[in-house]
């Protein structure tokens, strides 16, 4: 009798519960079901607000040393269109700078694409998202990583780090205040409902069309700006250039930025390894960076890995004497060093990511064959069949220990 009395009295408790748990379960089917909506409306009308840019949006770019144009695709970065829903391909974001991106080079050239060629060839299944931004750093890639993850749900994010300059970028970066309660939960909305919290949120998702010509013209006026702000001692090593670089400067052929860090920060190519302050900032600063894309990878179960992209000044002779002669400070010793890559490793160790240098075998074949443009400085199309043929392998044994 007490028994049933017991039961009695546990089924009513037992029964509001059920009830919480199925309507909790309606609940969030419901939410899914318009997410699922909201992201149909999004994507097949192409009024996203674009990962990158605005989608199908186009830049053109020529100088002495290449001519290309860069067309942004459905969802707001340089490839071909990606659906946003997956097939039984595997999937990749590959995460980085202008080196990624494919500056001066066609999109089927940039490393990302050579790799996913290369890759298809040796007959894996797999799509790469090429989610390279010219000019970003440590804090653009976890932004950046926050609205893609959630979006693309990759297997796999390889995040390319530029040699010194990522790590000078994020150094000098501001730091990053304790987000407030109220963005924390926005920032888990995002990440469970990116669609229909792009839908609730103003943004700007005009398309973007830059000819070459007016490209020229915003480079002209950067460099002409640049050298009204100079010093006195930045003029004169200005004036100490080659008068080749310098009329390339003044006719907009050469990027501003190049002018920029080396009349103000010539060393920095040293500073970012030799184990003082910036260095250690730059670690610091760039580990936070990457354990927040951790974070995004963890929650998507996908797998994360950085691979460092050299930089030039690190590879051989033949690019260190460009260099020099685009006013930048450099030691013959650093054709040796590690600690470009070492500087990226402790902010892999201390994110608790996985790192995987190509360095070595980069610098043999850099010293063989020209791997970047002589002015320019990014990597031409052989140094992406370099990088993107090197970094495959390493994709390829990721996947294959999976």
């Amino acid at each position: 009798m007490e028994k049933d009395m017991r039961r009695g009295a546990f089924l009513p408790v037992l029964r509001g519960l059920l009830a919480i748990l199925i309507s909790l379960g309606i609940g969030l089917g419901i939410t899914w079901m318009m997410e699922w909506g909201a992201g149909w409306r999004l994507y097949a009308t192409h009024r996203n607000a674009g990962l990158i840019w605005g989608p199908y949006s186009v830049v053109e770019h020529a100088t002495e040393e290449f001519s290309y144009q860069a067309r942004i695709n459905n969802l707001g970065f340089r490839d071909r269109d990606f659906p946003v829903r997956r097939s039984s391909a595997k999937r990749v974001l590959a995460i980085g700078d202008s080196f990624t991106y494919g500056w001066g080079v066609d999109a089927e050239n940039s490393w990302p694409k050579v790799m996913e060629r290369e890759l298809r060839q040796g007959g894996l299944e797999i799509e790469i998202a090429n989610l390279g931004a010219p000019g970003a750093g440590p804090r653009e890639y976890a932004a950046l990583a926050e609205r893609a993850i959630p979006l693309l749900k990759p297997d796999l994010i390889v995040v390319a780090v530029l040699q010194a300059d990522d790590l000078f970028q994020a150094a000098d970066s501001p730091a990053e205040q304790q987000a407030p309660a109220g963005e924390r939960v926005l920032r888990a909305f995002r990440a469970f409902y990116p669609n229909m919290m792009q839908m609730l949120s103003p943004v700007d998702t005009k398309q973007v069309h830059v000819s070459k010509d007016e490209l020229r013209e915003i480079w002209r006026k950067q460099v002409k700006d640049f050298l009204g702000q100079m010093t006195a001692a930045e003029k004169a090593r200005f004036e100490n250039l080659p008068s080749v670089v310098r009329q390339a400067y003044h006719a907009g052929m050469l990027n501003p930025g190049l002018l920029f860090m080396a009349m103000r920060h010539g060393e920095f190519l040293i500073e970012t390894c030799d184990g003082g302050g910036r260095a250690q900032r730059g670690i610091e600063a760039a580990a936070k960076d990457l354990a927040r894309i951790r974070q995004y990878a963890e929650r998507a179960h996908a797998g994360l890995l950085v691979v460092p992209v050299p930089y030039r000044a690190y590879v051989s002779r033949r690019d260190q004497a460009a260099m020099l002669q685009l006013g930048f400070h450099l030691e013959e010793a650093m054709l040796s060093w590690s600690a470009p890559d070492e500087v990226i490793h402790q902010a892999c160790r201390a994110a608790q990511v996985p790192f995987a240098s190509v360095t070595g075998e980069f610098r043999e074949r850099g010293r063989a064959k020209d791997l970047y443009f002589a002015w320019d400085g990014h990597l031409n199309q052989a140094g992406h069949g370099v990088f993107g043929e090197l970094a495959g392998r390493i994709v390829r044994t990721k996947f294959a220990g999976r």
